[in-house]
């Protein structure tokens, strides 16, 4: 896979993260920012929304800081395909942007096997 294409797929999963809130997600976004809500918000809701999604694996978020949390997947059998675990990581990124002002979000390769993926987010 070249570089651009290893781009491009996490923006397409950003992408689709940003059509999602243009639509009625965006008043329970604008609801949450009022409220108060913050990126541990929407990570704590992580594992309740990959079940809604995925028939299959399991989500665990772990606090590594005040604004740094590791995302881990397991058990999904899609994690073997680089689309995937680039959508996942756009999506990812594309959510949690919702309630800061700037988010990074990296591949942690020592979790990413053919059925786990683990991202490191951090946030500003």
């Amino acid at each position: 896979m070249t570089a651009t294409a290893s781009i491009v797929v996490p923006a397409l999963g950003a992408e689709v993260a940003a059509r999602v809130h243009g639509t009625i997600l965006s008043i329970a976004v604008k609801m949450a920012r009022e409220s108060g809500a913050t990126p541990w918000t929407v990570l704590g809701q992580f594992g309740r929304l990959w079940s809604h999604i995925w028939v299959g694996g399991a989500v665990g978020v772990y606090k590594l800081g005040p604004k740094e949390a590791r995302l881990e997947v397991v058990g999904w059998p899609c994690a073997k395909f680089t689309y995937c675990r680039n959508g996942i990581l756009g999506v990812t990124q594309g959510l949690i942007q919702l309630f800061c002002r700037k988010v990074y979000v990296h591949e942690v390769p020592r979790l990413c096997t053919p059925t786990a993926l683990g991202y490191r987010i951090a946030w500003a």
